[in-house]
């Protein structure tokens, strides 16, 4: 085993996961409440999402269905109501000032950056309700990857390579690969994702997924 800058070479025994006894490994920490199997496919937690409604707004509607896009910035996204036409029309505005495509309450709304979607309540909204949405770092910590996950941790990142489980307020060093050959039928996979899905992505990181049956 050798270490070099963060990163550990090791070779071990090829077994059910490991396809290859060659790989590298990097130290993660799981977050709280967790409860992983080896061969868990893990997410970091790179972002942090907050949902802010306006102190004084008149209407008592919702912004939900939050999904962070590739090209999201950090910082506040401000969503104000510019018109009250059918349940409502809101101007966005990114963390650099730009505006960006209104948004029509009732509808989804999505770009490169940002998706989410206003909900009427039962009082309608007036001229400068608002909802803040404050895009911060996340606190870096490794979950199972889910692909509705707003956090960061949707993306693949590495895989576990031993049993963890955490606590409420506990979290946990863990080993994970970031390069090397895995059997596909050992991995554990978040809702939404699957081998196939995540495939090209682990190729780009350096993981390499393998078929292997049962009787090999």
């Amino acid at each position: 085993m050798s270490e070099n800058g963060g990163f550990i070479r090791t070779t071990l025994t090829r077994d059910n996961l490991l396809a290859n006894p060659k790989y590298i490994a990097k130290s993660v920490v799981i977050d709280e409440n967790q409860t992983l199997v080896r061969g868990a496919v893990l997410g970091e937690k790179t972002l942090g999402s907050t949902i802010t409604p306006g102190a004084g707004n008149t209407g008592d509607g919702v912004l939900g269905s939050l999904v962070l896009g590739e090209e999201i910035k950090k910082g506040n996204y401000v969503i104000t109501c510019i018109a009250t036409t059918g349940d409502g029309v809101f101007s966005v505005v990114d963390p650099d000032g730009v505006a960006m495509e209104n948004c029509v309450v009732g509808d989804p709304y999505y770009n490169d950056a940002i998706a989410f979607q206003i909900t009427a309540g039962a009082t309608g909204f007036a001229v400068d309700d608002e909802f803040t949405i404050t895009i911060a770092a996340g606190n870096g910590r490794f979950v199972l990857s889910l692909a509705a996950a707003v956090d960061g941790s949707e993306d693949v990142d590495s895989i576990l390579l031993e049993d963890v489980t955490t606590g409420a307020g506990e979290t946990q060093i863990a080993t994970a690969l970031v390069s090397g050959e895995v059997n596909e039928r050992a991995l554990t996979f978040g809702a939404g994702h699957d081998a196939n899905s995540t495939r090209k992505e682990m190729r780009k990181l350096g993981i390499y997924y393998t078929y292997v049956s049962k009787g090999d």
